[in-house]
């Protein structure tokens, strides 16, 4: 396998911008979603019954995103953590980034399309959960290295 070496700061820098990209995103179209309720452009009428399951499908699936992808971040990296060379780990590692990312953002959407829909804002609360969660779960470069058992060296 070629490995092209980066210049410093570009991987870090690679992975907070994957992060901001996925973030803001979800950010944009909860703030969509508010504006377009709070100012009747939006105006479905739901049932109750879909409020009723929803109710209990947004909350289930918001607590299953934080454990699913923590479950999935950590089995992910003891395999990469077996690898040998740091390069071999931070290639592989921005996969597993996106991935532990998208888990959170896709529980979001829902509970943003679960707001939408009903306008019950303990959705849009649920959403809040999943963006504070990808906050604490921002990539710095001692964060990257601890993680892959590297000296922050490494992580450019």
């Amino acid at each position: 396998m070629i490995v092209h070496q980066q210049p410093p700061g570009s991987f870090t820098l690679s992975m907070v911008i994957i992060w901001a990209g996925l973030f803001t995103g979800t950010l944009f179209f909860a703030a969509i979603c508010y504006f377009m309720r709070a100012t009747g452009q939006f105006t479905y009428v739901t049932t109750e019954e879909l409020n009723r399951i929803m109710i209990y499908v947004v909350p289930f699936l918001i607590i299953a995103a934080l454990f699913g992808s923590n479950f999935f971040y950590r089995s992910r990296l003891k395999a990469l953590n077996k690898m040998t060379t740091p390069e071999e780990k931070l290639t592989s590692f921005r996969g597993i980034f996106i991935i532990r990312n998208a888990i959170p953002e896709m529980a979001a959407f829902l509970a943003l399309v679960a707001f939408l829909l009903s306008g019950d804002l303990r959705f849009m609360a649920g959403a809040g959960v999943m963006l504070v969660w990808m906050i604490a779960i921002f990539p710095t470069r001692q964060r990257i290295a601890t993680d892959l058992e590297i000296r922050p060296e490494f992580v450019s």
